[in-house]
């Protein structure tokens, strides 16, 4: 199989594309960077957020004791909270329970944990995402590991409608870290890309993950519109 690999790489804005296209009450304020917790919100719960504790607290309900110590972490650990990258496995390190460990149950109670915190269009862009299995078929060279498998969940602290709490959700080319404070939710930061974004199949352009929602490109400047290399071979869309 010939791959095409094109690159896509999206910064903090990038969350509107997760999450704004149809959950119009989730609120993408900054949470100040990955190294600074926002602060407890003792604001009242709107059913969105309402929604994703149920789904983190059904997710957790399905996990081994052993799973549930290695997928939860204190809410102040500022180390936890920065252990996000665009790098596979065998580069970068990530902690938590991996989808490779999960059963099936545990991997439907996940999506559908995700399914609340991103829109449609936000959930189909990370199944995209993790379908990495192009490269893994490939060999990544050395120690590096790539494929679904090696996409890791975790919290810091207890999932709640009231106390502040996150969900990290991430491998290669995908970092989802979303603050659940009260009645306000925060994707920032996360990232988005993929690799590849196109492949060559029996001579078949095939895509892999789908270009940026077209109401999101609505609103880059003229400095944020995807471009390409010389080359023609990586595209990026840079949104600050």
């Amino acid at each position: 199989m010939e791959s095409r690999v094109v690159d896509v790489y999206v910064g903090n804005l990038m969350a509107a594309a997760l999450g704004s296209i149809s959950l119009l009450t989730l609120s993408l304020a900054s949470a100040g960077g990955a190294d600074t917790p926002l602060a407890a919100d003792s604001s009242t719960a709107d059913a969105q957020t309402s929604k994703v504790v149920t789904a983190a607290n059904a997710l957790l309900a399905t996990l081994s004791a052993d799973q549930q110590s290695a997928v939860s972490f204190v809410y102040t650990d500022s180390a936890q909270r920065a252990k996000w990258s665009n790098f596979p496995t065998g580069i970068f390190q990530r902690d938590g329970v991996k989808w490779g460990d999960m059963s099936a149950a545990q991997r439907t109670a996940l999506t559908s944990l995700l399914g609340t915190v991103l829109s449609e269009g936000g959930l189909k862009m990370v199944q995209q995402q993790m379908a990495d299995d192009v490269l893994k078929s490939q060999g990544g060279g050395g120690n590096l590991t790539f494929g679904s498998d090696q996409y890791f969940v975790s919290f810091l602290g207890t999932p709640s409608a009231t106390t502040t709490w996150m969900l990290q959700f991430g491998g290669h080319h995908l970092a989802i870290n979303a603050t659940v404070a009260g009645g306000n939710i925060t994707l920032a930061p996360s990232l988005t890309g993929g690799q590849p974004i196109y492949t060559t199949v029996n001579g078949q352009t095939v895509t892999v993950v789908e270009d940026v929602p077209q109401e999101v490109k609505d609103t880059y400047g003229p400095a944020q519109q995807p471009g390409r290399g010389a080359a023609g071979q990586y595209g990026a869309a840079l949104v600050k």
